[in-house]
């Protein structure tokens, strides 16, 4: 007797499962613990100077200018400040809300490439998984980041095989708005992704087609005003150096936030010398810890890669 072929969650099955969880484990937990010391409190005091100021261009932390990193995370919180109240619901709220956006967008995405029980478990990852729960306890913008990244990969990757020249904007807002997450690193990721893509599936050949000069304005348009205002509002932002105590008044905001924040910090020259770096191995090593329990079919994702190898190879060559 064949077994018979397992039904296809509904969407709606599925999205009331979905909520569900997200009640269960992120909502349920935006009103404990309170704010924890060092990152958790001083960015969530950027967002109540933002909010108290009015002052969306610099930040300030006890006083202090806080111009290191780029202000749409502490942006969302000022915002949720304003609706919700000085508290802890509302500073973690934009974290949450934007795992509950990756949520949606993972299983539109795998739903589209490989049915509802693959959008199924591509939401349950994401809600369910140990890292993401932990990372959105405190004001870290990696899950706001990731979302917007995801955006922009989507809105590539759909556009090209759609054909519908219009999702390349979807790609150039959604790595304008991650770089205004996180800075220039949110670009490299981008690009680590979508050029690799691009050259393995031969989809390079149709670069006229993502819409590069009137894409790339759109990324202007987005990231660059807060950058532009922010440098004429704090020319001598910068760093005494050695002997050079004038070095920072020289310098100003952009040699500090490009250089020192981002480029510097890359290579562990960046002054002051704060911060620590996990071991390369340990990095990658975690994501078995982050990605639990969902990391425990790690050998079975590889086990199944190698025996259709020839398949998802043959595919690929297709595409290119």
């Amino acid at each position: 007797m064949q077994d018979r072929p397992q039904a296809a969650p509904t969407a709606r099955a599925t999205w009331l499962l979905f909520a569900a969880i997200f009640a269960a484990v992120y909502f349920s937990s935006l009103f404990t613990p309170p704010l924890m010391d060092d990152v958790d409190a001083s960015h969530a005091q950027a967002a109540q100077h933002i909010l108290d100021s009015g002052n969306w261009i610099t930040c300030q932390i006890n006083g202090i200018r806080y111009i290191e990193k780029p202000p749409l995370p502490y942006w969302l919180v000022a915002v949720s400040y304003r609706v919700f109240g000085q508290n802890t619901f509302a500073t973690h709220l934009p974290n949450a809300l934007a795992m509950l956006g990756l949520a949606w967008l993972c299983w539109v995405w795998a739903r589209r490439a490989w049915g509802p029980r693959a959008g199924l478990y591509a939401g349950l990852g994401v809600l369910t998984s140990i890292g993401p729960f932990l990372f959105t306890r405190f004001i870290i913008p990696e899950s706001i980041l990731s979302l917007f990244l995801l955006i922009a990969l989507y809105g590539l990757i759909t556009g090209l095989e759609l054909n519908r020249p219009n999702r390349f904007y979807w790609m150039w807002a959604g790595v304008a708005l991650a770089l205004l997450t996180k800075g220039l690193i949110a670009p490299v990721f981008f690009a680590g992704a979508a050029i690799p893509y691009l050259f393995l599936t031969g989809q390079w050949r149709r670069w006229r087609a993502l819409k590069p000069v009137s894409g790339f304005l759109l990324f202007l348009l987005i990231a660059a005003p807060w950058h532009i205002l922010c440098g004429l509002a704090n020319p001598d932002q910068g760093h005494a150096v050695g002997n050079h105590p004038t070095i920072g008044n020289v310098h100003g905001f952009f040699y500090f936030y490009f250089v020192n924040e981002h480029f510097l910090r890359f290579f562990s020259l960046r002054y002051p010398y704060d911060y620590n770096k996990l071991p390369f191995a340990a990095y990658w090593l975690l994501h078995l810890v982050w990605l639990f329990p969902w990391s425990l079919f790690l050998p079975a994702l590889l086990a199944v890669a190698w025996k259709t190898r020839r398949h998802w190879l043959e595919h690929l060559r297709s595409d290119s």
